[in-house]
């Protein structure tokens, strides 16, 4: 089976990807590829693993987020709030 293989700008336009993004993941290691001279030879198939992995991983984080409570507002103006905040502050009315 032979691997198929495209440079870089040809990846980032099929894929509608930016090319630095592209270049800076093969850099670091994260996309197997092959540089030559000036170019990057990109794995198609182990890049598009990564970045449906990716996908994944940003749309299990979207479900795990927490949902906070509202927080409870008072009816009490804020002079009222602060007078009964400097009674219990104070330890007297």
């Amino acid at each position: 089976m032979a691997v198929v293989r495209l440079c870089a700008k040809d990846y980032a336009e099929k894929y509608n990807i930016p090319l630095k993004t592209l270049r800076r993941l093969c850099r670091v290691g994260k996309i197997p590829c092959i540089k030559i001279g000036r170019k990057y030879l990109i794995n198609v198939a182990k890049a598009n693993i990564y970045f449906e992995n990716l996908e994944k991983q940003r749309e299990d984080k979207r479900k795990i987020q927490v949902i906070r409570p509202k927080m409870k507002t008072s009816t009490l103006s804020f002079e009222e709030r602060l007078n009964n905040f400097r009674s219990e502050f104070l330890g007297c009315r």
